[in-house]
């Protein structure tokens, strides 16, 4: 489905105007209240202005972003993704994490040139997917093979966090092949690849299986849309960077 307000659509335009206007109105009344604290303007007027030089609404110039705020812009990232406000369809949560992932990086600021930046700090998203539970103990899930989340291959409720932001998870169902399971009869660990067979709460089998691995969680109410195929439908999916990495220093 496309989303409400589509910058392609001519009658979207003037909506999406009028909640840019809005923005840049806020912007300013911020601008001239003495009784905020700076950090307090400085969140309100850089959190979608990302490292790399995406976001809103206006381009990254260089500016050294406050470590509160790149954790800030990491939250606000992965909540609105996967509980849209704004003219959006919801994302996986895994697949959102996995994007998140792949777009980040050492964040390296120098005051003397630019320096060409990921979207988020790796260092910060480390520790927020460390404290992160993305999902609820008891959860009904669906696992499938990358590239084939209309054809789920297990079905599975959360069973209990480990080291790791992905649960360990209680196979109830195997739709290969219409084989049912106990709730904690047959747990599946994806970040260690590894099947353990359980008896009386405790352990006592232990398999690798490397296809395990590749296996994906997938949310219901989300879209089984790419999340790297985005486009944000008020402020577009990304800003040109104001200093590239092969141009000016």
């Amino acid at each position: 489905s496309r989303p409400i307000l589509d910058p392609e659509d001519q009658a979207s335009l003037k909506k999406i105007r009028l909640l840019q206007s809005g923005d840049h109105v806020t912007r300013n009344l911020l601008g001239n209240r003495p009784d905020l604290s700076s950090i307090t303007k400085m969140i309100c007027f850089m959190q979608h202005e990302y490292p790399d030089g995406t976001g809103f609404p206006r381009l990254n110039e260089n500016r050294q972003i406050h470590e509160l705020l790149r954790i800030f812009q990491i939250v606000d990232f992965f909540d609105e993704m996967t509980h849209p406000t704004l003219a959006r369809i919801p994302y996986s949560r895994f697949e959102v994490i996995q994007f998140m992932k792949q777009h980040s990086g050492e964040y390296r600021y120098s005051s003397e040139q630019f320096v060409p930046q990921a979207r988020f700090d790796s260092g910060l998203l480390e520790e927020f997917l460390q404290i992160l539970a993305p999902y609820a103990i008891g959860e009904k899930v669906y696992l499938y093979p990358p590239g084939k989340r209309n054809q789920h291959y297990f079905v599975g409720r959360v069973f209990s966090h480990l080291d790791s932001h992905i649960p360990l998870i209680s196979v109830l169902a195997d739709e290969r092949n219409n084989r049912k399971y106990r709730h904690g009869e047959l747990l599946f660990y994806i970040p260690g690849r590894t099947a353990l067979g359980m008896k009386n709460g405790k352990p006592v089998k232990q398999i690798k299986m490397d296809w395990i691995g590749d296996l994906e969680i997938f949310d219901l109410s989300s879209s089984p849309g790419n999340i790297s195929e985005y486009r944000d439908p008020v402020f577009g999916s990304t800003r040109t960077l104001s200093r590239r990495a092969s141009g000016h220093r």
